[in-house]
């Protein structure tokens, strides 16, 4: 996908984009440190896994949870939202973005 292709892409999503820098080897702008990475939670559900207990069964799943939920508030940080101020279902979230837009 060519640059313009992705950048007539982005322009569809319902996010103000005016400060927003699109660079080659994106990623890097996704920094946001946490006391735990995703990274660390996915090594954590690996573990918990080959555990093949419920318990670990459980704490795996827990743990990939938490490796999204922290990638998305990487994302949105990234993006300038306080996950602090999400709201609480998807149908707030999608009024949410709109009013933040505005």
């Amino acid at each position: 996908m060519s640059g313009f292709e992705y950048l007539s892409k982005l322009k569809q999503v319902p996010i103000l984009l005016d400060n927003v820098s699109i660079t080659p080897d994106a990623g890097s702008r996704l920094d946001w440190s946490f006391e735990v990475n995703p990274s660390e939670y996915i090594s954590f559900a690996k573990r918990d896994f080959s555990e093949g207990s419920k318990r670990g069964l459980i704490n795996s799943l827990g743990n990939s949870k938490r490796a999204i939920d922290c990638q998305i508030d990487r994302i949105f940080r990234s993006l300038g939202y306080d996950p602090k101020n999400y709201p609480k279902n998807l149908n707030e979230f999608s009024e949410f973005l709109v009013m933040k837009n505005r």
